[in-house]
């Protein structure tokens, strides 16, 4: 809606993103101007090198306690995990809350006034954990997380990217770190190959 109406008002519109997934590829040809200027950074590697990158392979029932050890293991260091769906990031974040650990999450599913409370909270260190969907956590930026968990891999390689780059901000190190299941190695690997 926004841009339907800057549009027609000969407004400058500036457009920035990491990545060039198709939905904002469709934003440009339908909002700008053929005659737009596109100015875009090539760098030799596409993931930031303060991100150290692992992955487990377990099956889908190892999962949720291989990712209670993990984040055992990981102090007072705060941390997204993502999802694929909301009813995964829904499911999950009752699970991390029936073992007492402090947790919300954001999906397209709440209120723009229920996101902007959890993530207050998140950015306050009232919450630990935040469990998010790939659409519903574009543009989180929280300073010192220390971890990203793939809980679901994503489908793209630019999600994977944009997921990672929650943690390893302003020169800090962070950990990215995926759960896989074997069914989803081959898809791992195109990841870790567009990396």
């Amino acid at each position: 809606n926004i841009l339907k109406l800057t549009s027609k008002n000969n407004a400058k519109t500036w457009l920035f993103s990491a990545t060039m997934p198709d939905d904002i590829k469709a934003i440009i040809k339908k909002y700008l101007s053929p005659k737009a200027m596109k100015v875009e950074v090539i760098h030799k590697t596409r993931s930031n090198k303060d991100i150290t990158h692992q992955y487990l392979v377990c099956t889908e029932q190892e999962k949720f306690p291989f990712l209670l050890h993990f984040l055992n293991g990981q102090g007072a260091n705060r941390g997204v995990i993502f999802c694929k769906t909301k009813e995964a990031t829904k499911q999950l974040t009752e699970q991390l809350k029936a073992k007492k650990i402090s947790a919300d999450a954001i999906h397209g599913d709440l209120l723009q006034i229920e996101r902007n409370k959890v993530m207050r909270a998140f950015k306050g260190e009232k919450l630990k954990i935040l469990v998010a969907t790939d659409l519903a956590a574009r543009g989180i930026d929280v300073a010192g997380l220390a971890y990203v968990v793939h809980y679901q891999i994503p489908d793209k390689a630019e999600y994977y990217i944009h997921r990672s780059g929650r943690t390893g901000r302003a020169g800090m190190k962070g950990l990215s770190i995926a759960f896989i299941t074997e069914g989803e190695m081959k898809s791992f690997k195109f990841i870790e190959k567009a990396l």
